[in-house]
């Protein structure tokens, strides 16, 4: 009998896609922070590091 994989292979693409949405919710709240004077642009660590490796920088 073969196995089913397409389940594993969907919850896999929700895993993905819920984290890429978290990730672009994070990355817009930090923007308007900044644009508000909330945050100084050379600030927060975490975002530098999220920011390496994906290649899909705006700026």
């Amino acid at each position: 009998m073969k196995p089913n994989y397409t389940g594993e292979k969907r919850r896999k693409e929700l895993e993905r896609k819920k984290k890429k949405e978290e990730k672009e919710l994070k990355k817009k709240l930090r923007r308007e922070a900044v644009a508000r004077g909330e945050i100084p642009e050379g600030e927060d660590p975490d975002s530098a590091e999220e920011d390496s490796g994906d290649g899909t920088s705006s700026d």
